[in-house]
């Protein structure tokens, strides 16, 4: 059955994924409750990406953030630059294997707002990765500009 789910996944999917192994911080939107004292909290943590595009990303985590939870994503990308957007987990799998040795859940974070140009930025960056891959332009896949890669007749 996670091999259907993961492929009906990919198939609802509007970006392109890139695969790319960067550091990552999550970081609670809303507060959540202490069990102890009821006091409010916020939680961050330090995780990595698996993968992204411009519509969200896969992070590795040691920490389980609940689907439907907004969050603050900071990817930390290739040369230095970082992007910043608000997420919502849409899922989440427990007993990962990973590549780091730590995170034991994987979240699929939905990317549901960000300042103007950081999804654009994003965009550029991860085409600069694809052709370091030498992947060519999906014709289905918004360039950085917006515009649809012309079709090859």
């Amino acid at each position: 059955m996670g091999d259907d789910a993961n492929e009906a996944t990919k198939a609802t999917q509007r970006y392109r994924r890139v695969a790319l192994q960067a550091g990552v911080r999550i970081s609670t939107i809303d507060p959540e409750l202490e069990p102890h004292t009821g006091r409010p909290y916020f939680r961050t943590s330090e995780d990595t990406c698996g993968n992204v595009s411009r519509g969200g990303a896969y992070v590795e985590s040691d920490e389980l953030v609940s689907p439907g939870r907004r969050v603050l994503v900071e990817i930390d990308l290739p040369e230095g630059a970082q992007v910043r957007a608000v997420g919502r987990v849409r899922w989440t799998k427990t007993a990962i294997e990973s590549a780091s040795a730590k995170a034991h859940f994987g979240m699929g974070i939905e990317f549901v707002g960000a300042e103007d140009g950081e999804l654009d930025r994003l965009e550029r960056v991860l085409e600069d990765v694809r052709r370091a891959h030498g992947e060519p332009a999906r014709e289905d896949s918004p360039t950085p500009t917006g515009r649809r890669a012309p079709s090859r007749a």
